[in-house]
């Protein structure tokens, strides 16, 4: 076997057992996964946005975009991507694809000031009792929407809060925010309850236009706060998977430049170490044949 064939050999030889140990690191990670700390996700085949599947919740296959479920509650969960900057138009697609009426003003919009990260809320009342909240950001010429609807009128939203929910006082004033956003100043807070020795969940009581409503407040930094108001004497906790799914929103990287640059790379510098062989074997043969002539020479 000639220097070449070797050298070759060896190489494939050392990239084998490097994919190999690659193949063996993976599967040892896998094997001490804890399947109850796993988060599931829906990945969209081509759009390459991923939306969170909170426990409890169905999804419901689909191709086109994210639908969630949870009967339980009477609520759902859809996470799309539509073709247009304006986020307007963004939300009326995603209230189509969930049967709701596309022309019916939002509560709460930005004009609020209650936009968040890269995220905008807008919050919609329909007449047979449903609500939802959608939560719209642009990317380009692309946005990206989460839609939570409930149909037991029950009203997540995330409230900026002018100082840190650590109190009672501090849990009603955000709760007062929130009421005032969703437009009902008429509203009365009867009682609010710290929900967890940290004072960072709070429940409170509260009567609207005769009604029993109630309200979870949870804290989730030092300027925001999460809420939930719904009719009746408790809301399911359930309905707090919405603010996860937000936060919990990504899209995967289009590495696919990255992967075709580096085999490029690769394949390159194994090419160039073929021609470094095939340089140095002629390199070799020369002066072999150097020293035979010398050889031959002195033999005279």
């Amino acid at each position: 076997m000639s220097t070449t064939k070797r050298l070759t050999l060896i190489l494939f030889i050392l990239l084998s057992l490097m994919a190999a140990v690659g193949v063996l690191a993976h599967g040892e990670e896998g094997d001490v996964t804890d399947d109850a700390n796993v988060l599931t996700f829906y990945s969209h085949p081509t759009e390459r946005y991923n939306v969170l599947i909170p426990r409890g919740w169905s999804n419901v296959v689909n191709s086109n975009h994210a639908l969630l479920r949870n009967d339980a509650i009477g609520a759902q969960i859809i996470g799309t991507r539509v073709a247009t900057s304006n986020p307007d138009e963004a939300v009326a697609q995603a209230l189509g694809l969930a049967e709701l009426p596309q022309d019916v003003p939002p509560v709460v919009s930005e004009a609020q000031g209650l936009t968040f990260g890269s995220w905008t809320q807008r919050l919609y009342s329909f007449d047979d009792g449903r609500t939802a909240t959608a939560f719209v950001q642009g990317s380009g010429e692309q946005s990206y929407v989460i839609l939570y609807v409930s149909a037991d009128g029950v009203q997540p939203l995330i409230v900026r809060t002018e100082e840190t929910v650590a109190d009672e006082a501090s849990a009603r004033a955000a709760l007062e925010t929130a009421l005032a956003a969703l437009g009902y100043n008429d509203a009365t807070i009867d009682s609010v309850s710290a929900d967890s020795e940290a004072n960072s969940s709070f429940n409170a009581a509260l009567t609207l236009d005769g009604e029993v409503y109630n309200a979870s407040l949870h804290r989730d930094s030092l300027t925001t706060a999460d809420v939930l108001i719904a009719p009746g004497e408790a809301v399911d906790a359930a309905h707090e998977a919405v603010f996860t799914v937000v936060r919990d929103f990504f899209l995967t990287p289009d590495n696919g430049g990255y992967l075709i640059l580096g085999l490029v790379v690769a394949f390159g510098l194994m090419a160039l170490f073929l021609v470094t062989m095939v340089v140095r074997r002629r390199n070799l043969e020369r002066d072999e044949l150097a020293l035979r002539q010398l050889e031959g020479t002195h033999d005279r």
